[in-house]
């Protein structure tokens, strides 16, 4: 999804992705065209998550989501009731 900041000002933006056993993803926080974080996560056998948080200011109106930069064969999200997936900004100062 897309975040549209509802006002200028100074906001927190956190990302946790998990993905399948045997793949690997990189990915960025994007705040109005320019990534201001990264992370890369990748695993063997087993189930793995990462994540990543970014404090920054944005523009009323301003758009900030998360880009995949650079992943396996298969790209895919695991999502279940223990592997969480959550992308969420929060105003801090106006």
């Amino acid at each position: 999804g897309v975040f549209t900041a509802p006002t200028a000002g100074l906001y927190m933006f956190s990302v946790h992705m998990c993905n399948y056993s045997d793949l690997y993803m990189h990915y960025a926080i994007v705040v109005e065209d320019t990534s201001v974080a990264a992370s890369t996560y990748t695993d063997g056998d087993n189930y793995s998550c990462s994540s990543v948080n970014a404090v920054a200011r944005v523009n009323n109106g301003g758009r900030v989501f998360v880009k995949c930069i650079l992943g396996g064969s298969v790209q895919e999200l695991f999502n279940s009731n223990i592997y969480l997936n959550s992308f969420n900004g929060i105003l801090l100062h106006e």
